[in-house]
């Protein structure tokens, strides 16, 4: 089977001999015996191209990535993501950014809510433009509680979704030449130079290189 441009592909299993400008999302396994070239490949297991290389695009598995070369001599952007793929990396990153704000917005409208029922304890009543001020104060308040409460749920899901880092790596069986991205959960390695035979993986939050 031979993937090209424009092609979509979901399923468990997807075996193929050349991969050129597609959109392949396996929940288990993608296997290629030759070329993944400028595709966007999610395996929730592995992608093994093991006799063939992978140039440009974005490949993302949930375990392993096994290729003989990765790259090419014109050093075409080559991103490889670990445990999820960017997509996921990116919506975590967003939601944290998220997260922050409305921790913030809600710690600034407590606060408020504290200044007036404060007031309200010592007078025994708030003038009317007061009482409005505390009734949006804790409408606002409410909101944002069950927003960040969904932010942490989806959070925590996505979390899970990344999975343990301890099992992923990237093992090359060639050589990876310069502009190779590895992105391993929030961790990321830009390769500057030519890497032949090794694997990478996460250790002590750092992508670590190690030959073979």
């Amino acid at each position: 089977m031979v993937w090209t441009k424009q092609s979509l592909k979901r399923g468990q299993n997807i075996e193929s001999y050349y991969i050129n400008q597609a959109q392949l999302s396996a929940g288990n396994d993608i296997k290629v015996k030759k070329s993944i070239m400028h595709s966007t490949c999610v395996a929730q297991g592995d992608i093994r191209c093991n006799n063939g290389n992978i140039i440009g695009g974005s490949s993302s598995a949930g375990r392993v990535i096994e290729v003989k070369e990765l790259g090419n001599k014109a050093n075409s952007k080559t991103e490889l993501a670990f445990g999820v793929s960017k997509k996921v990396v990116d919506r975590v990153s967003a939601l944290k950014k998220k997260q922050k704000e409305v921790k913030e917005s809600r710690q600034k409208l407590r606060i408020l809510g504290d200044q007036l029922q404060q007031k309200k304890d010592a007078v025994g009543v708030l003038m009317a433009t007061e009482r409005i001020m505390l009734l949006k104060q804790r409408n606002m308040f409410e909101k944002m509680s069950q927003q960040l409460s969904l932010i942490n749920e989806e959070l925590s899901e996505l979390q899970f979704e990344i999975g343990n880092m301890q099992e992923m790596k990237l093992i090359v069986k060639g050589k990876a030449h310069e502009n190779v991205v590895l992105i391993f959960g929030k961790y990321k390695r830009i390769l500057q130079q030519e890497h032949k035979y090794f694997q990478a993986y996460l250790e002590d939050k750092e992508v670590t290189i190690q030959s073979l």
